[in-house]
Parts: C-alpha cells; sequence; structure tokens
C-alpha cells in the first residue's frame, strides 16, 4: 500500500496541469487555488510518506524506478515546499503576465519533472527526468518571448544538451561496466572500470555541474535569470540548480572519491569567489542575484567536500546550505518581481513601499550568516569541518580563510540590493505600506513566510541535539556580525567605483552543437559496445531528449 503514496505524488502535478491549463485561459481564480492546494498536498507526502518506499514502473524494455530514501525526502520536502509557497505567489502576481495558461502548465509539469528526478531511482530514469526538467523549465524562461528571452533560452537549452551528453555518457560506459543503472553500482565502475571508470565519474560531474551553476559551467545562470518572469527565476534559482547538487550528492554517497571531494572544494571555493566579485559589480539586480547563486552553490560544494573529506557521519551542513539558499533566494527574486509589478518594471517608483524591502533585508541577512537564521547555522558548521580540515595541512587552512572572504563579499553584494532599492524609496516614499489590493497582500505573506522559515529551520539542529558544537557561543556571534559589518563597509566604501567586466564571449550555438553530437556518436561507435537489448531503451530514454534541445536550438530564432 505505501507505494500508492509515491504513485499519487508522481501523478497529482498532471492532475494540476490538466486543471490549470483550461482554468487560466477562462481567468479562473478557483483553478489557480486549486493548483496551489495541489503543490501543498505534495508537500504533505513527501513529509509523511513512509521512509523506504519503493515503486517500479515495468515499460517493456526498462522499468521506471522511484524510491525515497532520507536523501530523496529531504530534497523533495525542500522542492516541493518552495513550489507550493511560488505557487501561492503566483495567484497574485500571474493576473499580469500573458500567456497564463501557458505558463502554469509548465509550471506544474516542471514540479512533475522534478518530484522525479529526486526520487529516481536508478540513473538511467533520474536521467530521463533530468532532461525534462531542463526542457520544461526552458519554457518558463523564454516566457515572454523576447529577442533576449529566446536568445537566452537558446544558452540554457545549449548548455543543457551538452550536460544531458555528458550524463548519458557516462550512463552508457556504466552499464557497458557492470549492466546495470543502479546508483549502488557506481562505486564498481569506479573501482573496476580502469580508465573508463574515471571518465564516467568525471562526465557525470560535467553533467550535473553545469545544470547546478558551478564554475566553470556557470555561464548559462546570468543570462537565464534576467529574461525569465520573477517566479521562473526564483524556482530556476531555488529548486532546479539543486537536482544538479543531488546528482553530485549521488555520486559522492556512493563512490566515496577523496580526489572528487579535492575537485568539488576547489571549484566551490572559485565560485564563491567568483560569483560574489561579479555580483557586487553588476548593477541589475536579477542577474545580480544570478551571480549569487553561482556563489551559493560554491558554498554548498565548500560544505559538502569539508564534510565527507572531514569524515563526518552526517550531512547536515550541506542540507542546511541547500534550505538556507533555497529559501532566500526565492524570497529575493520573488521581492524583486514585487516591486518591478508595483512599480510597473521601475517607471513608477512612487509605488514603492518599505514591506517588501524588509524582506529583502532579512532574506540578505539570512545568506550572509548573520545570528539566528539558517544560514548562519549553515557557515557554523561549515567553518568548523573547515577548522577541522586545516589541521591536515596550509592548503585547508587557507579555504577557510577564502571561505570567511567570501562572506564578506555576500554581505556586500546584498548590501548592494538591498541600498539600491532603498535609495528609490526613500526620494519616492508612500504613505500607506501596504496595498489594498488582496493580491499584493498574498505575494506579502509569502515573501514573509520564506523568511520566518528561515528563522525556524536555523534552530531546528539544536532543537533536535543534531550538532556537537556551540553555534551560539560570544566567538561566534562577534565574528559572524563582523564579517557582515566588514561587507556593508566595503559596499558603501567602494559604491560607485566597480564595474562589471565582460568576460564570457557568446557561443555559436549551431556550430557547437553538430560538432559536439559528431563527437559523441563517435566516441559511443568506438569505445562503447552496447548489447542490441539496451538499443531501444537509450533511444526512447536517452537521445530523444537531446534530440529535442537541437531541434528548438536550431529553429527557435530569435524574432
Amino acid at each position: 500500500m505505501s507505494s500508492l503514496s509515491l504513485l499519487f505524488i508522481l501523478v497529482l502535478p498532471i492532475i494540476g496541469t490538466l486543471v490549470i491549463w483550461p482554468a487560466s485561459k477562462k481567468n479562473d481564480k478557483m483553478g489557480e487555488i486549486f493548483v496551489a492546494l495541489i503543490c501543498g498536498i505534495c508537500v504533505l507526502f513527501a513529509a509523511f510518506t513512509p521512509a523506504g518506499d519503493f515503486l517500479s514502473i515495468n515499460t517493456g524494455f526498462h522499468s521506471i524506478r522511484f524510491t525515497l530514501g532520507d536523501i530523496n525526502r529531504i530534497f523533495l520536502l525542500f522542492s516541493t515546499s518552495i513550489w507550493c509557497l511560488v505557487a501561492l505567489f503566483l495567484t497574485g502576481y500571474v493576473h499580469h503576465m500573458e500567456n497564463r495558461a501557458r505558463f502554469w502548465g509548465f509550471f506544474m509539469l516542471t514540479l512533475w519533472s522534478v518530484i522525479c528526478v529526486f526520487l529516481a531511482g536508478d540513473l538511467l530514469t533520474f536521467y530521463f527526468f533530468f532532461e525534462l526538467m531542463a526542457l520544461f523549465s526552458y519554457f518558463l524562461i523564454i516566457h515572454q518571448e523576447s529577442t533576449e528571452a529566446l536568445s537566452s533560452g537558446n544558452l540554457y537549452i545549449f548548455t543543457t544538451f551538452v550536460g544531458g551528453l555528458a550524463v548519458l555518457g557516462a550512463i552508457l560506459i556504466i552499464y557497458n561496466n557492470v549492466g546495470t543503472f543502479e546508483f549502488e553500482k557506481l562505486n564498481l565502475v569506479i573501482e573496476h572500470g580502469g580508465l573508463k571508470g574515471y571518465l564516467a565519474l568525471v562526465l557525470l560531474f560535467v553533467g550535473f555541474g553545469i545544470k547546478a551553476g558551478c564554475l566553470p559551467f556557470h555561464f548559462w545562470l546570468p543570462r537565464a535569470h534576467p529574461v525569465a518572469p520573477a517566479p521562473a527565476s526564483a524556482l530556476l534559482s531555488g529548486v532546479l540548480v539543486k537536482s544538479g547538487v543531488f546528482g553530485i550528492l549521488q555520486i559522492l554517497r556512493y563512490t566515496n572519491s577523496h580526489y572528487l571531494g579535492l575537485v568539488l572544494i576547489i571549484l566551490g571555493i572559485l565560485s564563491t569567489l567568483y560569483g560574489g566579485f561579479m555580483a557586487l559589480c553588476d548593477n541589475y539586480p536579477k542577474r545580480l542575484l544570478a551571480y549569487g547563486t553561482i556563489s551559493q552553490i560554491g558554498y554548498i560544494f565548500v560544505s559538502i567536500s569539508a564534510t565527507i573529506l572531514a569524515g563526518a557521519h552526517s550531512l547536515v551542513a550541506p542540507y542546511l546550505h541547500i534550505y538556507a539558499h533555497g529559501l532566500s533566494k526565492t524570497a529575493l527574486f520573488l521581492a524583486v518581481g514585487y516591486i518591478y509589478l508595483k512599480t510597473y518594471e521601475m517607471k513608477q517608483l512612487k509605488n514603492l513601499t518599505l514591506v517588501p524591502l524588509a524582506a529583502i533585508a532579512l532574506a540578505g541577512l539570512n545568506l550572509a550568516g548573520f545570528p539566528g537564521f539558517i544560514g548562519y547555522t549553515a557557515k557554523i558548521l561549515t567553518k568548523d569541518l573547515l577548522l577541522r580540515l586545516s589541521t591536515q595541512g596550509m592548503f585547508f587552512h587557507w579555504v577557510e580563510v577564502i571561505f570567511r572572504l567570501s562572506g564578506i563579499l555576500t554581505a556586500a553584494y546584498l548590501t548592494k540590493i538591498f541600498f539600491c532599492f532603498y535609495e528609490s524609496y526613500l526620494k519616492h516614499r508612500v504613505k500607506n505600506p501596504l496595498s489594498n489590493q488582496k493580491e499584493f497582500n498574498i505575494m506579502i505573506f509569502v515573501l514573509f513566510l520564506l523568511v520566518f522559515m528561515t528563522i525556524i529551520l536555523g534552530f531546528l539542529p539544536i532543537a533536535a541535539s543534531d550538532v556537537e558544537i556551540n553555534l551560539y557561543s560570544p566567538a561566534k556571534i562577534i565574528a559572524s556580525i563582523f564579517d557582515i559589518i566588514t561587507g556593508i563597509i566595503v559596499y558603501l566604501k567602494f559604491k560607485g567605483h566597480i564595474k562589471r567586466p565582460v568576460l564570457i564571449p557568446q557561443p555559436s550555438y549551431r556550430n557547437t552543437v553538430f560538432k559536439l553530437t559528431g563527437y559523441f556518436g563517435n566516441l559511443v561507435q568506438r569505445y562503447i559496445h552496447l548489447p542490441i537489448s539496451i538499443d531501444l531503451s537509450i533511444a526512447l530514454f536517452g537521445i530523444s531528449i537531446p534530440l529535442l534541445y537541437l531541434l528548438l536550438i536550431l529553429y527557435l530564432k530569435p524574432y
């Protein structure tokens, strides 16, 4: 009977899609509330479905497998909770958008694919829905259909296509070596696969790293965020990039690779510095937040690798970083979207009020690691892990120093985005800080619920006695507040003097895609010999999705 719970949570988003698509065309408010309710029910199923639940759907050539372990539940509960709050926010926001039915439809389809990704029981199931998730989210990014939106959407779909090919190549190697798609067999591939085994590991890491948006696979993030509607950007940054983190966690969970931990900590540190510096240099709020996402993904990578390398038995610190970033970045993007909506794309600043600015300030304090928030708990736990590792050599000591420097950069760029709107508020303040329209009040409620969750979750590890250190010692509190104040001073000192460098040339999509497709075909033919029985499975589950991407890149031109 327990597998019925998984079946329900997999079917509910599809029901929501079938309901909301015709309801939105008729401007049916009840249909939108029904979809928000469905998202809420998904949260309940994610929270209360028994651990170890398993569901297998036999397709005739490959069984689609779903399972609910501890790591699956953490990501599933995280993603459905944010999706539910964004759906509630959309009930007020979406009426100011065009093509509402299409947006709602792909909103629910993306949720369905995200749920499938976080419940995937093997590599091939994971890959199939991993690619579908990227395909559905593409239509959220290009929703405005402007030339810039379509161009940025093409870059997003191109990078996802490359990442998908990398993951597919790894799956082919793994199946060729161990004859299965199970995550649990990854360690056998690394131990006995020789060079091919390490090639599979690298390909998986590249594919998941692209989706996570870490350095050097970050270049699609600053392009996609500014053109997407604010709720889509919130989901892209708050949830979708975590699918790449989930994939990397699955690799580390079954391989225990020390070298991968070292690579991860190096990329994490570089991502925190680069993302923080570029965010401080940028003046466009949504692109600034996109660079902030790169930096925060770096924090997550450092926390994961520090946990693995220090031999810690619990992944509390990485999970807290994931929740801290997801909740706060969702709140920040939604707050920016709310301000744009209230001020008619910043053309009537007299409508700017103090309420969304308060949400921006509180969400920023969480990401900066102010005591009392979940972000503070995550950073203290990660610093403690790095302090343990610093006894192993100067490398980890410098990692700890750079980690703290990155925290100062985080405080600086978050101060920048706050003052970006606060200075306008001081010039055009209004007497009544709240809107009389119910839809705006709903959006404000969602913003502060997200911020409230960052405070509540910050104290959970203490209440659960899941940490062995004193999180709120005077020295730790003073150090965290000092870093935040230093970041504020850095912004105020260099305000107006830092300009954004142009570092990333725009690639030629079509020629590159054709070349990569050809190289991949040669790789499969030359190095990987598959049994005939798997050809149909790979064709349907693997190659069909990248081919759809290729068609989109070739035929969806900006106009």
